[in-house]
């Protein structure tokens, strides 16, 4: 049950990171890091999906 606890909580944080470089990012319009802030809300997003999967 932790496991499936800390593959969520991973998830939201890696998607709260994305969100939290994606602000300045536009702010600024700079390339590089958008897409470093969608290369973590993708894995966020992924491993989302894996909790989803792995917790019916």
């Amino acid at each position: 049950m932790e496991e499936l606890n800390d593959m969520y909580v991973q998830g939201a944080q890696s998607i709260l990171t994305g969100f939290t470089i994606l602000l300045p990012a536009i702010e600024t319009n700079d390339p590089a890091l958008t897409q470093t802030a969608n290369k973590h809300i993708t894995e966020g997003t992924q491993k989302g999906e894996e909790w989803r999967m792995v917790s019916r």
